[in-house]
């Protein structure tokens, strides 16, 4: 039932969402304040009806919602009284399955393997939640087979990768400070290069065996990188050819000239596609391999 092969486990995610919601234990024999309405007379409660806990919201009429409907706005909630912003989103959790062929699918077009995932602590997602403090709303999908969305662990931190969902495609609560794939570095680096996406990060790390790392956002500068350069030969900053990409990357460059001004970094752009998993997919990999030829 609504991807769950296992229904006391839908029941206790159920329970752990509705108390992120309300900000404390559920109670069967208690009245809650709705954090739906401009209420705060206690007058909800909880049921279970069959697998889905139903939270009964009565004001002038009586409303039934299910964990379905955490997208909708929270008006009161314990945490958006107490506790200001420090990340975008919060709460982030997912449910794990196994990959199959619609996963295969999608990462093939970018030779990217399931074991390069795995080792990355990728994993495919059936259903997720995440809360975000610009909204103040919670939002939760569950997903069929081919619905794809993957959960990116670094740390302890989540970022998910929703590829087909456009207003979610990104959802991360990854401090900007952390450097992806900065634990695998060796000592010594001869090239590195210095990505904005997962996904390319993946390609020149795993298919083009080049030292790489990856940022959290094309728009910071992270002290967390300098003694990282600090440890490499040559440094090419490699992000997305658009006009942000452009500009973030420059920025990046002068940050890094600034703190090692006698080190080899430079800023490269691929040409025929706005990224390295765009020029492998739109099929000019023999002149992305000519690049990366290059730039090692």
């Amino acid at each position: 039932m609504y991807g769950y092969e296992n229904d006391e486990k839908l029941k206790v995610d159920q329970l752990k969402m509705w108390e992120n919601v309300i900000k404390e234990e559920v109670k069967f024999d208690k009245k809650y304040i709705s954090p739906f309405r401009h209420d705060i007379t206690p007058k909800c409660y909880f049921t279970w009806v069959g697998d889905l806990l139903v939270f009964t919201d009565w004001g002038d009429t009586k409303i039934h919602k299910t964990y379905h409907d955490l997208n909708q706005p929270l008006l009161y909630t314990k945490e958006s009284q107490t506790q200001s912003p420090t990340s975008t989103f919060s709460s982030i959790i997912s449910k794990k399955r196994d990959w199959n062929k619609y996963d295969a699918m999608y990462w093939k077009q970018y030779n990217i393997k399931k074991e390069y995932l795995e080792k990355e602590h990728c994993h495919a997602n059936s259903w997720f939640q995440f809360y975000s403090k610009r909204k103040n709303k919670y939002f939760s999908r569950s997903l069929l087979e081919n619905q794809l969305s993957y959960t990116i662990k670094v740390e302890n931190y989540i970022k998910l990768y929703n590829p087909y969902i456009a207003e979610l495609k990104w959802i991360s609560n990854i401090p900007q400070s952390i450097i992806g794939g900065a634990d695998d570095l060796p000592l010594l680096i001869d090239t590195l290069i210095v990505q904005k996406a997962f996904k390319d990060y993946l390609i020149c790390k795993y298919v083009y065996s080049i030292s790489c790392v990856w940022l959290q956002s094309e728009n910071i500068t992270p002290d967390t990188l300098l003694p990282i350069i600090k440890r490499a030969n040559k440094v090419v900053i490699m992000f997305d050819n658009d006009e942000a990409g452009k500009k973030g990357g420059e920025n990046l460059l002068t940050f890094l000239k600034t703190s090692y001004p006698q080190n080899n970094i430079s800023c490269v752009f691929t040409k025929e596609a706005k990224n390295v998993s765009d020029m492998i997919e739109k099929g000019y990999e023999k002149k992305l391999i000519n690049l990366i030829k290059k730039i090692k």
